[in-house]
């Protein structure tokens, strides 16, 4: 009969551990939708090539290119922060003279041990709550204030497929010089 309560508790914990995991996971996916309109701002750029093509915008020679890293300050899915990271390593190998900006505390623990002195900005509790506009609109400043010149910028993150499944994503992004020069 003990052993018997003893299960029915458990069975009463493990209930009530699902309950606000379907909350969290309800959250979170409330969050994401209001941020997808970012996501779909920046597809729809990424597949104007014909918009680029037309105004001939050409991406520059890239000799100090920066790469901007997207993960989060918490969770424990290891998989989404490294993937990330190692994208950003790739990406480190083929262009040595990086520079690295982090939004988020994963990728940073990840990318400090070889890379700390690349490192030219990090950002934490970045979309906390709901993505907005004030937000994403800071850290740009903060980004053209950091006092480093580049002259090519690619940001890398995972793009959202399902609940279990993400495909990590560089998204290159043209210089103010040469939509300028466009």
């Amino acid at each position: 009969q003990l052993r018997l309560r003893s299960v029915q508790n458990i069975g009463k914990i493990t209930k009530s551990m699902k309950m606000i995991a379907q909350t969290k996971m309800t959250k979170a996916q409330r969050i994401m939708e209001v941020a997808r309109i970012y996501g779909k701002a920046s597809n729809a750029y990424k597949n104007d090539v014909e918009f680029f093509t037309h105004a001939e915008t050409i991406a520059n020679e890239v000799k100090t290119p920066l790469a901007i890293a997207i993960s989060s300050d918490r969770g424990l899915c290891g998989s989404i922060h490294s993937s990330v990271t190692k994208a950003i390593k790739a990406y480190l190998v083929t262009l040595p003279e990086t520079s690295i900006i982090i939004l988020g505390l994963k990728c940073k623990a990840q990318l400090n041990k070889d890379n700390k002195n690349r490192i030219l900005l990090h950002f934490e509790s970045v979309a906390k709550n709901q993505p907005n506009w004030t937000e994403a609109a800071n850290v740009a400043d903060s980004i053209l204030k950091a006092g480093k010149e580049f002259d090519g910028v690619s940001i890398f993150y995972n793009m959202f497929k399902s609940v279990i499944a993400f495909e990590t994503t560089r998204l290159p992004v043209h210089t103010i010089g040469s939509i300028e020069a466009s």
